[in-house]
């Protein structure tokens, strides 16, 4: 169990996403990835979507406990993996990422929720 301080732009986008499908799907969730990966030729990189989280939040935190309580690493794995060097346009690009703000939600996944 974590509790953290939500970002703004992870706030805008769970209002932007709410209904369309549940935050968490039940199941199928890894060939929902695959689905969702494989028409966009993207290649998809294990916990790139967590390492990526961990990089960015330190390089705007600084804080070696505040990142160990979020993601339940060591300090010593934060040091090792997280702490990159990124430039400061980067990180306030990563964390102004906003939903369009005129548009509507997208549609609900119509494998969301469905039973593996």
């Amino acid at each position: 169990d974590r509790l953290f301080k939500m970002s703004g732009n992870l706030a805008a986008w769970i209002r932007f996403c709410r209904g369309t499908s549940p935050l968490v799907p039940a199941s199928n969730i890894k060939n929902l990835r695959v689905r969702v990966c494989k028409p966009l030729k993207f290649a998809w990189i294990a916990d790139g979507l967590r390492h990526t989280f961990a990089t960015f939040h330190y390089a705007k935190h600084h804080s070696l406990e505040e990142l160990r309580h979020v993601m339940g690493n060591s300090p010593a794995i934060i040091e090792r993996f997280y702490r990159g060097t990124i430039g400061e346009d980067q990180v306030e690009g990563f964390w102004s990422i906003l939903p369009p703000a005129e548009s509507t939600p997208p549609p609900s996944h119509p494998d969301a929720g469905a039973p593996s």
